[in-house]
Parts: C-alpha cells; sequence; structure tokens
C-alpha cells in the first residue's frame, strides 16, 4: 500500500518551522486563508547573538484556525514504542490524515550534507509511505533546496540523544481543517505601522493569542535590518537564510496587497505603485540571497567584494521601502484615520 497526504509548497519556507505548518493548509484561492494570511507574517524580529543572527517571522502556530496540531511527548511516544516500531507509528497517523513532523538524524539521510560526517537532528516533514518499496515520502531542506523526496524508511532515525523538540515534544501531528476568518483593515494597517516604526508587537498580540513572547535582547521591524547588516559585516561566510527571510518578506507583501486590492479591502491611489514595487524588490532580494550563496564558495578578497555588494543593496533595498511604505501608509492613514506617523 502507498498513501501521500496532500502538502502545497507555501510561500513563507525559509525556516522549516514556518513552512511545515503552514503548507499543510495552504491555498491562495481561498478567501478565508487568504484574509488570515493577510493579517499574519507582518512581524518580524531578530537577535544578534554571540555566533550568527537569528531574523524570523512573529508567528503562533498554536491557534491556527485552519490547522488541527498535536504533540506527541516523549513519555507517551516511549510507551507506544514499547511494543511498536516506529514505522507503525508513522503508517497509522498518516492513514487518520495527520501528516508528521519528527526530528531525525541528518547524519543517515543520504541527500544531506551531514549524511555520514556528523550527526546533526533536524525537523523532517512526513507526507506518506510505500509498504511495497519500505519508503518515507518526506519534504524537507535538501542541499538547500525545499522539496519532496522518497527515501529508505532506514534513513529516518529519529530521537538520537534524547533530541526532542521543546517541553519534551517529541513528534508534531498536523492536518488541515475547514474555518472561517474575516480580514480586517484596521488590524493590517496598524501591523504594517508597527513594522515601519519597529514597534515591539508582543505586548498587543499576547493578550490576544496567548503568544508571550521574551522581547528581551531583540529588535522588531525595520529595525532589524540594522542588525542584518552587522551581521553581514562580520560573519564569514554567511548564511543566508536571513536574507531569504527578507525575500519572503517583499515576496509575501506583493501577495497581501495584490489580494487586498482585487477583494478592494483597502482603496487607495498608490496601490499599484506600491504593489508593482514589492514585485520588483522580491526579485531584486532574490539575487542577494543567490550573492550571499556565493560567497558561500569563493575565498578572499572575492568573498569580500561580494559582501560589499550585498551590503550595498540590501540597504538600497530597505531604503527604498521606508519610502514606499511610508508613502502607503500616511494615503491610508488618511482614508481610516487609524493612526498617525512621526
Amino acid at each position: 500500500m502507498r498513501k501521500v497526504l496532500d502538502y502545497t509548497i507555501p510561500p513563507i519556507k525559509c525556516y522549516l518551522h514556518h513552512a511545515f505548518p503552514l503548507g499543510v493548509f495552504w491555498n491562495k484561492n481561498n478567501q478565508n486563508i487568504m484574509n488570515w494570511f493577510c493579517l499574519n507574517y507582518n512581524y518580524i524580529f531578530g537577535k544578534l547573538g554571540p555566533k550568527n543572527l537569528f531574523y524570523s517571522f512573529f508567528m503562533n502556530y498554536n491557534s491556527i484556525p485552519f490547522l488541527q496540531k498535536r504533540d506527541i511527548y516523549g513519555d507517551e511516544l516511549e510507551n507506544y514504542l514499547s511494543s511498536n516500531s516506529f514505522y507503525t507509528f508513522v503508517r497509522q497517523s498518516i492513514n487518520n490524515g495527520n501528516i508528521v513532523e519528527v526530528m531525525a538524524d541528518m547524519y543517515y539521510l543520504e541527500e544531506n550534507y551531514c549524511f555520514k560526517k556528523e550527526h546533526c537532528m533536524h525537523e523532517t516533514l512526513i507526507l506518506g509511505y510505500d509498504d511495497v518499496k519500505n519508503t518515507f515520502i518526506i519534504r524537507g531542506y535538501f542541499k538547500k533546496i525545499f522539496k519532496e523526496m522518497e527515501v529508505p524508511q532506514s534513513q529516518i532515525i529519529p530521537f538520537q540523544n534524547c533530541a526532542y523538540y521543546g517541553d519534551n515534544v517529541a513528534i508534531k501531528l498536523y492536518r488541515k481543517k475547514e474555518d472561517t476568518f474575516l480580514f480586517d483593515s484596521k488590524s493590517f494597517l496598524l501591523q504594517l505601522n508597527d513594522y515601519y516604526n519597529s514597534i515591539n508587537p508582543s505586548y498587543r498580540v499576547s493578550f490576544i493569542n496567548g503568544t508571550y513572547y521574551e522581547p528581551w535582547q531583540k529588535s522588531f521591524g525595520m529595525e532589524v535590518y540594522n542588525l542584518l547588516i552587522e551581521y553581514i559585516n562580520t560573519a564569514n561566510p554567511l548564511d543566508y537564510k536571513p536574507l531569504r527571510v527578507v525575500q519572503e518578506h517583499f515576496e509575501s507583501m506583493k501577495i497581501k496587497l495584490e489580494y487586498i486590492k482585487k477583494q478592494k479591502y483597502i482603496i487607495v491611489d498608490c496601490l499599484d505603485e506600491i504593489i508593482s514595487y514589492y514585485a520588483e524588490s522580491s526579485a531584486k532580494a532574490d539575487i542577494i540571497v543567490r550573492l550571499a550563496l556565493k560567497q558561500t564558495l569563493v575565498s578572499f578578497p572575492k568573498n569580500e567584494e561580494l559582501k560589499h555588494q550585498i551590503i550595498e543593496q540590501l540597504k538600497e533595498l530597505i531604503s527604498s521601502e521606508q519610502n514606499k511604505l511610508k508613502q502607503f501608509l500616511e494615503e491610508a492613514n488618511s482614508k481610516t484615520n487609524i493612526f498617525s506617523l512621526y
């Protein structure tokens, strides 16, 4: 028997903790899902640590109206595996309509750069199985490409060295559900205002969604770009993922604004102009990501020259977004009187 559950590649996929759950229910033709998408992934935060930069979207995956999520804890799984195999667990979960996310050891996975080199636990999404070929159908980042593969079951080795998620969570189960969600133009504009002014939104969304977030030593909104430039100046080689988040931000803004225009949720004169801007900027940001990937492959002085190019092109993007977003928000504010820009 062979069974593979549906999965759609989402527009936010750089980090797997965003990509995996979002792809379970993503549908750009579903009005409820698009209403929800427009009001999420508008907050960006970052932190410059002693070794690297963490740069991502502010998002809570425990309260999505289109996703049923269940955490399987270590003691629960240990009890199950005392009399059943991991494969049996996956097969039963898939048969019940649940996509399985598990921490797997990349040491055993041939398509991964860690294969037979070092033990590295990483999220892996199991979409299906094949009894005849004894394989799993999985999805993840392999050689920097977000793709689906069919691999021998023996290559998916979970729970090495008790490597669970936080709070002793061993497995996450996902399934899509139907629900309704209404778009709110005031919330959308307020979120973009927070982004523009680098406001920490946790004080607001914590009370609404139960997503308490410790803001210690973190930056939010456009202020995070300063951290990104600081990181690029000091890191060698570069991690391309923070720059990919920038590209996904521009691309998702294009998707949201196109949808908002189609639904006539917000009507401003500059809407076509800012949609074109985000489309062009998404393409420019993608070029920057490619430069970052190239930077990891060359030596001095070429790598430093590429870093300089990346910084200059990124600064240009930041400056242009500030100008375009300010124009959009000022015009929208004049029609809605929600907030004032300072």
